[in-house]
Order: C-alpha cells, then structure tokens, then sequence
C-alpha cells in the first residue's frame, strides 16, 4: 500500500514538473576553465529581474550526477564555472560534448534546462602505448618491405589529436602514414655483419596551438640471413703445404684447418670433409675441429708427395662451403723434396719478377727522357751564336788606333781615320765588320790598307792566319 502511494507522488511530481517546464537554454565553454569563470548571464537570458534569482532560490542542478559543475551569481545572474571540467573525463573521444544542467526557480516553480557545449583545447600530448617499440627484421628482406607500427594516441578530438609523424634520418628506413596506419617502408637493404642493431626516433605531432608532439624509440633487430660463405683463415690463402716424417703412425696429427663465417647462429655452424686425396685411405678429418690426422703408419709405399682437397660448409640453407688444397710431403728433410721450394715461392717469384719489370721499364724512361734533355740543350746552345748574328746585335770589340800608313805612299790617306771594329758572339773566325768612320771621306774601292801582323796583335791579342783586311 505504501509502495503505490509513492509511485503516485512521484508522478504527480513528474507531472508538476513538466507543467513549469520552459525551453533550453545553451551556452558554449572550454574545458579546463578557472573556477568562477563567467558562462553567461542567465538573469538577462530568460528575462528575469537580477534580485529574482535569489528571492526565488535559484539552483542548478546536473544531470545524472551529484557533481556540482556550474553555480549562479545571484548578485549579478550570472553563470559561473563551479568545479573542473574536463571534456576527455566527461565525454572521451566524442566528437560532441554537451553537459546537461538544470535551472530550478520556486515561487512560483520553474524549469530551464541548459546545455553546455564543451569545447576542446589541445591540453594533450600524443602517447604510444609503449616508450620501446620492438621489430626483428631478416637481413634477406627486400627493399620496399613494410612493418607495420603501432599508433599514437591522443585523448584530444578533432584538430588537435594526431595529425601528422615524423621519423628520423636514417640509412635504411623511411615512413609512410595513411590515415591511422603507420609503416616502416625499407629503403636500404640490411646488413647483419655491418650493423646488428638500429635504433629509430618516431615523433607523432598534433595539430594543436601549440603543437604538442610525442616520441617512441623503434628498435630493429637484424635478424641473420645465411648470405656468407665460410673462409679458410689460414694465410689467407686457399692452399696449405705441410711436412710428415716418414716414421709417422697412425693417429698422428698432421695439419689442422681452420675456416670462420661472418654469419651468426647455426649459420655459422661448420662442418668439414675430405673431398679428394692422393691416397684416400691415408689420411682423415674431424668433423667439426678441422684436425687431419693418419688412418694407418706410413709406410715405404706411400707417394712422397700426397694432395688434399678439404671442404667446410655451413649449416644454413641453403648450405655454403669453400674448400682449401693442402699439399703434404712425406720426409725427414726438405733438401729431399726440393718441389717444396717451388710450391712455397711460386707466388713470391711471381710477385718479384712484377717487381723487376716495373723497376726495368722505370730505369728505360729515366734514361730516354735523360737523353732528351741533353739533346735539346746542346741544339739550343749551338742555335744562339746564329740568333745573335741573324738579329744584327753587335757587341763592341777593340779599338782600332789611327796609326795607318801610306804604304805605296800615293797619299792616298789624306787624313787619319778611325774604326769601330763589331764581333759577333761565338765567332771562330778573325773577320770583322767596318761600321762607320769619324771622316766624310772614304777610301777608293780599288786601294788597300795593309796592316803587319803585329800591329793587329797589339790591338786584338793573337789572330792567327790572317795579315790582311780588305
């Protein structure tokens, strides 16, 4: 009985209720406003005088929760912010988000129903799910291969959530974002024996004011490919030469080898056999030491010299190998097995007569260019005499004095003439060259002056085989 008596209160309550109620009112905030922030001014709103709100107890009242959100100023009728409001607490990631209120007036009894419309501010910063983003990528990937990486998230809507990524430089990756998805796109092939291990900076940015970013390291591990062959470590060579006594039994160790792989794992796992021998049931190796060892005593019979092929192969897959030739000589002294010589300096003698050939060829040029330039200086030196000459330059020579006579005593020489004498640099011979005199009159064509020998000499100096100047 009492039961149906509250029902019928509440709905003559609900009924009431919905008699006094009056249209909706909206307003618009931002989250994350200060405490009394004005919203608006409710009184002007619904046309209320500014003392009514309080003479009639105004309230507001929040929907489906006892958190008191918003207040009114009755001095003023006034909105206020009463508490904190946060859009991503109330609504997530909604792209809408209204808080309802209720305003409540008494005497007489009102309704006003108000949505507030949240507006959001980019007060979040994007996040990965974790701060370490682990890939293992094989070395044999192909250029072009894509790895797919987790998103960022950001609690902010619209444009300020995630907008956009960045990755930084590196060798071998680039990135390609479509919408939600984010890809590691390979660029460079990957090298496990060069680089084991690469780390990544991945940064999500919003499109917020300010932008507000967040990072993630990406790290890759390089998975090992079986892309090496194992390599035989002895002097770097493929072949080995080794000595055995005769008197060797069976079991003796008689050489080892040893090869490495660059790979890791059971890819560098190596194996090794005997593919071909002089004497196949001489001599033996261990399958994985690499140690070669007599089956039986040598004996008399046995071939001095004694060839191996020795292979080793990997255990990836597919399989790698390489093989080595070990020449054994079966002796006591090396002066007994002179091929041993020529085995062991084969490659040295070939490398020395390079040697010889360079030096030969270097020891020719020296001398031919040598030669050349001798050449071509004594051409030059002989070519300057007739330069000189030919360009008319006249160095001065001695001074003839004016001490000519008349031999003939014609009378000729009517006066006493003198002579600048002109030889040419490099003249072998005593001829000199009449230039100018210091009298206007010349001797007849058909006269001769005549000079002694001696005179000539006190003037030049020796001039042998010739007495005369025309």
């Amino acid at each position: 009985m009492d039961f149906w008596i509250s029902q019928r209160q509440q709905h003559l309550e609900l009924n009431a209720v919905s008699e006094f109620a009056h249209g909706d009112m909206s307003y618009s905030l931002s989250e994350e406003m200060k405490q009394g922030s004005i919203i608006g001014n409710i009184a002007k709103d619904l046309g209320l005088q500014t003392g009514a709100l309080s003479t009639r107890r105004a309230r507001i009242d929040t929907e489906g929760t006892d958190k008191h959100y918003c207040d009114i100023n009755p001095e003023h009728g006034e909105l206020i912010v009463a508490e904190r409001i946060d859009r991503e607490e109330l609504c997530g990631e909604k792209a809408s988000c209204i808080l309802k209120q209720e305003l409540v007036l008494e005497n007489p009894l009102e309704l006003h129903r108000i949505s507030l419309h949240v507006q959001d501010i980019n007060d979040n910063s994007p996040q990965f799910k974790d701060e370490f983003i682990t890939l293992e990528i094989h070395e044999s990937s192909m250029r072009g291969a894509r790895f797919v990486i987790e998103e960022a998230h950001d609690a902010d809507v619209g444009q300020n959530s995630v907008q956009q990524y960045s990755l930084e430089n590196n060798e071998h990756f680039i990135l390609a974002a479509n919408g939600n998805t984010v890809e590691l796109v390979l660029d460079k092939e990957l090298d496990r024996e060069k680089k084991k291990e690469i780390n990544l900076l991945l940064t999500a940015l919003d499109g917020g004011s300010p932008q507000r970013s967040g990072t993630v390291v990406i790290h890759v591990t390089v998975l090992d490919a079986n892309d090496n062959a194992p390599v035989f470590s002895q002097a770097g060579s493929s072949f080995m030469t080794e000595l055995i006594p005769k008197a060797a039994h069976g079991g003796s160790l008689v050489s080892k080898v040893i090869a490495v792989d660059a790979d890791s794992g059971q890819n560098a796992w190596l194996s090794y056999q005997i593919l071909k021998a002089t004497d196949p049931g001489l001599f033996s190796i261990d399958l994985h030491s690499g140690e070669i060892r007599t089956q039986r005593d040598i004996s008399e019979s046995d071939s001095m010299k004694q060839n191996l092929i020795v292979t080793v192969k990997d255990n990836g897959q597919p399989s790698l190998s390489a093989t080595c030739s070990i020449y054994l000589l079966i002796s006591d002294n090396l002066a007994e097995v002179p091929e041993l010589k020529d085995i062991s300096y084969d490659e040295k003698n070939s490398k020395l007569t390079s040697y010889l050939i360079i030096a030969l060829v270097s020891v020719s040029t020296f001398f031919l260019t040598f030669i050349i330039i001798i050449l071509g200086v004594r051409f030059c030196r002989r070519r300057k005499p007739r330069l000189l000459f030919d360009g008319a330059v006249a160095i001065p020579g001695a001074y003839l004095p004016p001490s000519y006579a008349d031999v003939d005593g014609t009378g000729t020489l009517r006066s006493t003439y003198n002579y600048d004498a002109y030889l040419t640099t490099g003249s072998r011979t005593s001829d000199f060259k009449f230039v100018s005199s210091y009298n206007d009159n010349t001797l007849p064509a058909d006269q001769t002056l005549k000079k002694s020998l001696s005179d000539f000499t006190e003037a030049f100096g020796e001039l042998e085989g010739c007495s005369e100047v025309r």
